[in-house]
C-alpha cells in the first residue's frame, strides 16, 4: 500500500505552504515527469534550513562561509516536525466577507500616548457594503489602513516605494538635538521600536521611563458567505525578553491558503512597485505575485552552492585534515622523548595515529583510546605520589601549571626555613630556655642563699614588728645608737646622750625586759632591719634584690614564667613557631597536624618529675608584695634550670619526634616513624613529603598537557573528516534544489495560460487606448532562456512590451493580471472576497483614471468587494460618479473621509461623505417616521460636523477625548480669540457666531443628544437638523479650504491653479528705515496722558512692513479705508485674507478691491467694491484665480495726489509723508471704525503752532489731541472740527461709533470740568493691523 501523500499544484499554494509542504516530504506535481519530492531526511534538513533563513534564497547572494556552517549544522540537527496538511477537498471553498477592522497603537492610525499618558481609543472600521471608498490627504492614514489588515492576515505591511515586508522588527529610533532638554545629552537611552507601533515623542518616554508600549494589535472580523459563521483573527505584537514576536491568532479557522488570503490583500501591494524593464521579463513579475519568485532565485543560486561544496570547500578541508594529521605526529614524537627523560615513569605506553586501529572486538583501539590510556596511567602515577601530600595536607591540591608547582615550593621552602635551628632559637620561649640553660651552679648556689638570708630576716622583723609598743621602743633607740655611731664612731655608749648619767646606774627597760645600755649596744651592733617599718624594709630588700642576684637571673626576677618545662617548650614549638606565615595558606593544614604530631611525641617522651623547688614565702606581714613575687619567681626560675638539665636528653628526643631530625641525619629516623600516618609525622618529615610530591606532580602535569594538546588535534582531525562527509551529504541534499526553477516555470506557464483569457478580459474594461493602431496587449509568450514576457500587439507583429507600452497600459495589465488571478484563486481554494487598492489609480492618464474607476462597479459582480483609499478626490469621486446613486442599491457603496491623528487627536476617524448623509436623509424622508432610520440620519450629520471641526485643530496642543459639539465649537472660539491663525478669517467667524451653533439653538442640543445618546433620537430631531445641515456643513467646507491653504495642503492641482499665470508683481519699493517712536495708545477717549514720551521709548520701523509697493487711489471703490488721491501700501510677500482691502492685478488692469474667495469654485477670485463710502461702486467681478495677482492693503497713507490714469489705482513712485518727522500710536477699540480699526497703527506728526490760523488750515483733518480736566489727562483720535465763539473748537468722530467733545483753546476760561487742549498731533496715515 503506498502512503505517499497526493502530489499536490505548486500555483494553489503560498510559499510559505510550499516551504513547509516540501520540507514535509509532500511531492509537487509535474506535467510531463515523475512528481518532484525532497525524499530524504538531508534534503528535507537542507531545504527546511532555507527556509528559515530566505535571505539566502536570491541568486546574485554570494555564497558565503557562514551559510556553508550554518548548512552542515543543520543536516546533525533533528528534522523540524512535519505540519500536518490541511485537507482541501473541493467543497471546502469558502468565501470570508470583511466585516470589521479593529486595530490599537497601529502606527498612521493612533499616536503612541497622550501627553497625560492615555492610551488612544481603538479604531475600528465597520464594513457593510460592496464597495467601500475611504479618501483623504496625503498622511491621513490610508494605507496604515490598508496595512493593518494586511499585517494582521500575513505578517507584511505597505511601505513607501518598496515592496510589502514584514514589520515587527525593531528600528532604529534616533534623538534630535531638540530633545536634550527631555534626556541627558549622551545619556539618552537608545530606542528601538517596530514600524507598525507609533514613535512616542520624547514627552512620552519620559512618562513611559524610557519604555515605548509595545501592545499593537490589529483584530478582523470575519463572516463565511454560505453559513454566516463569524471568525475573528487577531495578530498582536509580544515581547519575550528582548525578542519580539507577533503572533496570530484564529488565522487556520478561515481554513483558506496563504495564497488566498494574500491574492487580495498582500499582492496589490506588490504589484503597485512591479517593474517591466529588460532585465526582469514578465514570468519573474508574475512569480512575485504569486509569491514563487523567491524559489526559483533559490534554485538558480544552488548551482554555485553545489559546485562550492564539492570543490572549494572539500578543497580546504582536506587541505586541513592533513595538516592535524602532521601536526599530530610531530607533537607525539615530543611527548614521547619527554617521557623517556624520567625513567621513573616507566616506558611510554603506544599511542595510535588519526583514523589509525588495532585489536579486534572489545580490545578494538584506535587514536582516541590510546591517548586516554597513556593519560590514565600518567593520572594514576601523579595519584599516588601525591597521595601523602593530599593526606597532610587533609585535601586534593591541584597543581595546573608550572607557576602553581613553583609557588607552592617557595611555600615549603619557607616553612622548612622555620624549622632550622637559628629560627627556632629566636621564638621567645626556646630563648627562655636557653637563657635558663646558662645559670651556672654557682649563681644559682648564690641566688638560693640569698633568698634564704631574705627570708630569715623577714621572719625576724616579722616577730619585733607583732608588739606595736616593743617595735616603737626598738625603732628609738635604734635611733640613739646611730645618732651616737655617727657622733662617736669610735667610741663605746657608756653615758646617756641626753643627760650624762651611766647608763649602768639607769633601771633596765621593763618593756624590753632589758637594761638601756644592751638595748642601744644591741642596736648599735644589730642591721638597719630593726628602725624600719614593714612596708620599708620590704621595698628596700626588694630593691637590693635585684643588685644581689647574678645578671643570669636577674631577669626572671620580674618574668611570669608557665608552670611547668613542657609548657614553655610547647609555647614555643608549637604555638610561636605555628604562628608564623610560612604556614599559612596552602600549608595551614600543617598547624593542625603539628598539634596532634606534638601531643604523640610528649605522650612518647615524658620528662622526668621536676625537682622541689626551694621555700620562697615570706611571713604574712610581707604576702602579695614585690618581694613575694620576685622571690617566688627566682625560685620557679631555679627550679625550671634544674629540671631543663635533668630532661635535656628527653628533650631533644621529644625535638627530634616533632620537629624532626637535620636532613643530614634523615637516614637515622626509626623505622617505626616511618610507619606512622603521613600526618602524624615530624614537621620536617611532612614538609618533605609535600615538596617530593609537588616536584613530581611537575614533569607529570607537563606530560598530562602534552597528551591533552594530541587529543584536540585529534579532535580537530575527526571534525575535518566529519566535515568533508557533511560537505559530500550536503551536495548531494542541496541538488534537487536545481529543479526548482524549472517547477516554478512549469507552474508559472501553466497558471499564465490560465489566466490569459481573464487577463484580457479585464484589460478591456480598464483600458482604451487613446488613438488607432498603437501596441495593445499581445497576451504572453516563452521568450529566452525558458521564461515568458508579456507582449505588445503592433498589427501582426509582436514584441516585448516594455519597449512599447506607455506606463498606463503596461499597469493596467498588472492589475488586469491580479484580478484575473484573484478569481482563479477564488475558484480554486476559496478565500477573502476584499481586495485592497492603494491610489489604484496611480500612473493612469485622466482617460484611463476614469476607465478604471468605471470597472470599480463591475468588481461585486466577480465577487470581489473591494476597499479602496486614495488621495485623488477626482479619481473617488469620479468612482462614485459610476455607483448608483443610493447606496443601498446593487452594487452597494459607501464613501467615507480618513481624518488623521493630530496633536488634538489620539486616533483617527472615520467620517461619512457627503453623499453618503444626503442618502441617509433621504432614506428617512421616505419614512419619516421611522426612528432608526432618523438616528442613522443625525449620526452621520453629527460625526461629520464633528470630524469636521476636529481637523480644524489639528495643530492644537490640547488632546480631546471624543470631543462633543460644545467641546470642539468652545476650543475654536478660543483660539480665535487669542488671534491663531486662520481662525481670524471670515468663514470661521461666520461659523462661530452662526445661530444653529449657539449653545440655545436646537440644531446644538440635537448634536450633543445625538453624542451622549443617540438612541433618544426622534424624527423631530432630524427633520430640526436636515433644516439647517446644508448651510453649517457649507460653512464647515469653507473653514477646511481656509484651513487648507493656511496648512499648504491644497492640492497639486488646485496649487498650480492658484500660481499660475498672475501679472508679475510690481517692483518693490525701499522705505526709509528711522525708527519711529511709539507714543502710546488711543481711542474716542483714552484716560491720562497716554501719548506723554518716556525714557522707556519703543520704536517701530518701516521696513517691518517687508516687501512693499505704492498705489495712488483714484475712486471711491475702497470706500472709507482709503478715498481718492490717497497712497496705499501694500504688501509684495504676504497672501490676502478673505474680505481684505487689496489691490488686484488682472490682465492690464489694477483694481483696488476688497478680496474673496469663490466658495464653489477655488479656481475663481472675488474683487468686490467696498460700500462703506457710496453706493455708486462698480459690481463685484469675478476673475480667474490663476490669472490675478492679490496684494494685501497693509497702509494708508493721507496723502493728495493726483496721478494720470484710466484704472482704480496708479502705481506711485514716492509720498512725501514718508519724509516727514513722524511717530506713531496705536489704536484700540473700533470707534474710528472703519476708517481705522482696533489693533492699527497711526502715523503721526506733531502740531507745534497751535495758533487760530493754524488750526483752521487742519480743519477736517484726522488728528490725535492730549486734553487736561481737572487733574487728569486724556488721549483722543478725532476730526478737528469747527472753531465756536466761546473759544473753543469741536473735535468730531471719526468713524461709526463715539461721541464729539469740545476741547477749549489757549487761556480761555471755563469750568473746572472743561477740557483745555495740551498737544496736537496730525495724523498722516494708518498702518492696518497684522502689517507689521
Amino acid at each position: 500500500m503506498n502512503d505517499q501523500p497526493e502530489p499536490i499544484r505548486l500555483e494553489d499554494y503560498s510559499l510559505d505552504e510550499v516551504v513547509r509542504l516540501l520540507t514535509a516530504g509532500v511531492p509537487v506535481h509535474r506535467a510531463n515527469e515523475d512528481a518532484f519530492r525532497l525524499d530524504t531526511d538531508d534534503k528535507r534538513k537542507a531545504f527546511a534550513f532555507y527556509g528559515r533563513n530566505r535571505d539566502l534564497w536570491p541568486r546574485n547572494r554570494t555564497v558565503q562561509a557562514k551559510e556553508v556552517e550554518g548548512l552542515l549544522t543543520a543536516l546533525e540537527a533533528e528534522l523540524p516536525a512535519a505540519t500536518a496538511r490541511t485537507s482541501r477537498s473541493a467543497g471546502a471553498r469558502p468565501i470570508w466577507h470583511l466585516e470589521r477592522v479593529e486595530a490599537h497603537r497601529f502606527g498612521g492610525l493612533h499616536r503612541h500616548l497622550g501627553p497625560n499618558g492615555e492610551d488612544p481609543d481603538d479604531f475600528v472600521l465597520d464594513i457593510n457594503r460592496e464597495i467601500t471608498l475611504v479618501s483623504g490627504f496625503n498622511g491621513a492614514g490610508k494605507t496604515a489602513l490598508l496595512s493593518a489588515v494586511i499585517w494582521c492576515l500575513t505578517g507584511k505591511a505597505l511601505r513607501s516605494q518598496h515592496m510589502p515586508h514584514e514589520v515587527h522588527e525593531p528600528m532604529a529610533v534616533e534623538w534630535t538635538a531638540d530633545s536634550e532638554a527631555i534626556g541627558e545629552g549622551d545619556n539618552r537611552p537608545e530606542i528601538a521600536i517596530p514600524p507598525i507601533v507609533p514613535i512616542p515623542s520624547a514627552e512620552n518616554l519620559e512618562k513611559l521611563a524610557d519604555q515605548p508600549k509595545l501592545d499593537t494589535w490589529v483584530r478582523l472580523t470575519f463572516k463565511r458567505e454560505d453559513t454566516a459563521e463569524i471568525r475573528s483573527v487577531t495578530r498582536r505584537v509580544q515581547v519575550s525578553g528582548k525578542k519580539l514576536t507577533a503572533p496570530v491568532e484564529g488565522l487556520d479557522a478561515l481554513g483558506i491558503p496563504a495564497l488566498a488570503l494574500e491574492v487580495g490583500t498582500l499582492m496589490p501591494g506588490v504589484a503597485a512597485h512591479m517593474r517591466f524593464d529588460e532585465k526582469t521579463d514578465f514570468t519573474q513579475a508574475v512569480s512575485q505575485l504569486t509569491g514563487l519568485k523567491p524559489l526559483e532565485e533559490l534554485g538558480h543560486r544552488s548551482t554555485r552552492l553545489v559546485g562550492r561544496l564539492r570543490n572549494a570547500e572539500k578543497r580546504t578541508t582536506e587541505e586541513a585534515r592533513d595538516q592535524k594529521t602532521s601536526d599530530f605526529a610531530s607533537r607525539l614524537q615530543t611527548l614521547v622523548e619527554n617521557w623517556e627523560e624520567r625513567s621513573d615513569l616507566g616506558t611510554p605506553p603506544r599511542i595510535l595515529m588519526p583514523g589509525e586501529e588495532e585489536g579486534e572486538g572489545e580490545n578494538k583501539a584506535g587514536c582516541a583510546s590510546s591517548i586516554a590510556a597513556a593519560r590514565k596511567a600518567l593520572q594514576e602515577l601523579q595519584s599516588e605520589m601525591m597521595s601523602t601530600m593530599e593526606t597532610i595536607l587533609g585535601r586534593r591540591v591541584e597543581l595546573t601549571s608550572k607557576q602553581d608547582a613553583d609557588a607552592m615550593t617557595g611555600a615549603l621552602d619557607a616553612a622548612a626555613e622555620r624549622l632550622k635551628g637559628g629560627a627556632l632559637r629566636e621564638l621567645p620561649s626556646i630563648g627562655t630556655i636557653l637563657s635558663l640553660s646558662e645559670i651556672s651552679e654557682e649563681e644559682a648556689s648564690d641566688a638560693l642563699k640569698a633568698v634564704e638570708d631574705i627570708l630569715a630576716r623577714a621572719r625576724a622583723l616579722a616577730t619585733r614588728l607583732e608588739d606595736e609598743r616593743q617595735a616603737t621602743r626598738w625603732r628609738l633607740y635604734a635611733r640613739v645608737a646611730d645618732w651616737h655611731k655617727n657622733a662617736h664612731p669610735d667610741s663605746d655608749v657608756v653615758n646617756c646622750p641626753v643627760c650624762g648619767t651611766d647608763l649602768d646606774e639607769v633601771p633596765p627597760d621593763a618593756l624590753l625586759d632589758m637594761s638601756v645600755k644592751a638595748a642601744l649596744e644591741k642596736c648599735r651592733e644589730a642591721d638597719s632591719d630593726i628602725a624600719k617599718t614593714a612596708s620599708e624594709w620590704e621595698r628596700d630588700e626588694a630593691a637590693s634584690l635585684l643588685h644581689a642576684l647574678p645578671e643570669s637571673l636577674r631577669g626572671f626576677a620580674d618574668k611570669a614564667l608557665p608552670d611547668t618545662l613542657l609548657a614553655i617548650v610547647r609555647k614555643g614549638y608549637v604555638d610561636e613557631l605555628l604562628a608564623h606565615r610560612a604556614f599559612s595558606g596552602r600549608l595551614e593544614p600543617l598547624q593542625r597536624n603539628a598539634q596532634a604530631v606534638w601531643e604523640i611525641a610528649a605522650r612518647e617522651n615524658p620528662l622526668p618529675d621536676a625537682p622541689q623547688p626551694a621555700n620562697s614565702k615570706l611571713p604574712e606581714l610581707f604576702a602579695g608584695s614585690t618581694l613575694q613575687k620576685r622571690l617566688a619567681a627566682i625560685v620557679h626560675a631555679l627550679m625550671l634550670r634544674a629540671h631543663r638539665a635533668a630532661a635535656g636528653d628527653v628533650l631533644k628526643q621529644l625535638m627530634v619526634r616533632y620537629v624532626g631530625a637535620p636532613q643530614s641525619a634523615e637516614d637515622q629516623i626509626p623505622a617505626e616513624r616511618e610507619q606512622a600516618k603521613p600526618q602524624e609525622r615530624s614537621l620536617r618529615d611532612q614538609i618533605e613529603a609535600i615538596r617530593r610530591g609537588v616536584q613530581n606532580a611537575s614533569p607529570i602535569l607537563s606530560l598530562i598537557r602534552q597528551l591533552d594538546e594530541l587529543e584536540r588535534v585529534r579532535q580537530a582531525w575527526e571534525a575535518e573528516e566529519k566535515r568533508l562527509k557533511l560537505l559530500e551529504r550536503a551536495a548531494d541534499a542541496v541538488e534537487p534544489f536545481l529543479e526548482f526553477p524549472a517547477l516554478v516555470y512549469e507552474r508559472v506557464s501553466g497558471l499564465i495560460n490560465t489566466l490569459d483569457r481573464d487577463t484580457g478580459t479585464w484589460l478591456g474594461n480598464i483600458y482604451r487606448p487613446h488613438y488607432r493602431g498603437g501596441p495593445d496587449y499581445g497576451g504572453f509568450e516563452p521568450g529566452e532562456d525558458g521564461g515568458f514576457g508579456l507582449r505588445a500587439g503592433l498589427g501582426d507583429m509582436r514584441v516585448p512590451a516594455h519597449q512599447v507600452m506607455n506606463a498606463s497600459l503596461l499597469r493596467a495589465c498588472v492589475w488586469a493580471f491580479l484580478f484575473g488571478l484573484w478569481e482563479h484563486v477564488r475558484t480554486q481554494s476559496g478565500g477573502l472576497s476584499c481586495i485592497l487598492l492603494d491610489d489604484p489609480q496611480t500612473h493612469f492618464d485622466p482617460i484611463n483614471s476614469e476607465n478604471f474607476a468605471a470597472t470599480v462597479p463591475k468588481m461585486p459582480s466577480h465577487g470581489m468587494r473591494p476597499l479602496i483609499a486614495s488621495n485623488d478626490i477626482r479619481f473617488v469621486a469620479s468612482v462614485q460618479d459610476k455607483l448608483p446613486s443610493r447606496a443601498e442599491d446593487a452594487p452597494t457603496w459607501t464613501a467615507l473621509r480618513l481624518d488623521p491623528v493630530s496633536s488634538s487627536r489620539l486616533t483617527a476617524s472615520l467620517s461619512p461623505a457627503i453623499e453618503e448623509i444626503r442618502e441617509r436623509r433621504d432614506r428617512w424622508i421616505e419614512d419619516e417616521n421611522d426612528s432608526a432610520k432618523a438616528q442613522e440620519f443625525v449620526k452621520c450629520v453629527r460625526v461629520d460636523i464633528e470630524n469636521r471641526l476636529w481637523n480644524l485643530l489639528a495643530t492644537d496642543p490640547l488632546v480631546m477625548h471624543s470631543p462633543t459639539l460644545g467641546d470642539l465649537l468652545g476650543q475654536l472660539r478660543h483660539a480665535r480669540n487669542a488671534g491663531e491663525r486662520p481662525f481670524e478669517e471670515p468663514p470661521f467667524e461666520k461659523l462661530l457666531t452662526h445661530q444653529a451653533l449657539r449653545d440655545s439653538a436646537l440644531f446644538y442640543k440635537i448634536i450633543n443628544k445625538a453624542h451622549h445618546q443617540p438612541s433618544m433620537i426622534t424624527p423631530q430631531d432630524a427633520a430640526d437638523v436636515n433644516e439647517v445641515y446644508e448651510s453649517v456643513h457649507s460653512l464647515l467646507r469653507s473653514c477646511t479650504a481656509s484651513y487648507a491653504r493656511f496648512l499648504g495642503r491644497l492640492t497639486h492641482e488646485e496649487r498650480d491653479l492658484v500660481q499660475a499665470d498672475a501679472p508679475s508683481a510690481p517692483e518693490a519699493m525701499v522705505l526709509p528705515d528711522t525708527p519711529l517712536p511709539m507714543l502710546g495708545t488711543l481711542a474716542a477717549r483714552s484716560a491720562a496722558d497716554i501719548l506723554a514720551v518716556t525714557g522707556d521709548q519703543e520704536y517701530l520701523s518701516l521696513g517691518s512692513l517687508g516687501a512693499v509697493a505704492l498705489y495712488v487711489i483714484r475712486g471711491p471703490t475702497l470706500g472709507s479705508v482709503a478715498l481718492a488721491g490717497q497712497v496705499v501700501i501694500v504688501s509684495l510677500d504676504r497672501d490676502a485674507t478673505e474680505g481684505e482691502p487689496v489691490i488686484a492685478l488682472h490682465g492690464s488692469k489694477i483694481y483696488a478691491r476688497r478680496f474673496h474667495r469663490d466658495k464653489k469654485d477655488l479656481s475663481r477670485t472675488i474683487l468686490a467694491a467696498d460700500r462703506s463710502g457710496t453706493e455708486r461702486v462698480p459690481p463685484a467681478l469675478l476673475v480667474p484665480t490663476a490669472e490675478t495677482r492679490v496684494m494685501p492693503i497693509v497702509g494708508v497713507l493721507y496723502d493728495a495726489q493726483n496721478l494720470p490714469g484710466r484704472d482704480e489705482a496708479v502705481a506711485a513712485r514716492a509720498s512725501d509723508i514718508l519724509s516727514r518727522k513722524l511717530a506713531v500710536a496705536s489704536i484700540v477699540e473700533d470707534s474710528a471704525y472703519p476708517v481705522i480699526r482696533n489693533g492699527d497703527t497711526v502715523l503721526l506728526e506733531a502740531v507745534d503752532d497751535l495758533t487760530p490760523a493754524k488750526l483752521t488750515a487742519l480743519e477736517g483733518r484726522i488728528v490725535a489731541v492730549t486734553a487736561r480736566s481737572g487733574g487728569e489727562s486724556y488721549g483722543y483720535l478725532k476730526r478737528l472740527g469747527q472753531r465756536i465763539e466761546t473759544g473753543a473748537r469741536i473735535f468730531e468722530n471719526i468713524g461709526l461709533n463715539g461721541q464729539a467733545v469740545c476741547i477749549s483753546l489757549g487761556s480761555a476760561v471755563h469750568s473746572a470740568d472743561n477740557l483745555t487742549l495740551e498737544r496736537l498731533w496730525r495724523v498722516h496715515g494708518v498702518l492696518r493691523s497684522g502689517s507689521h
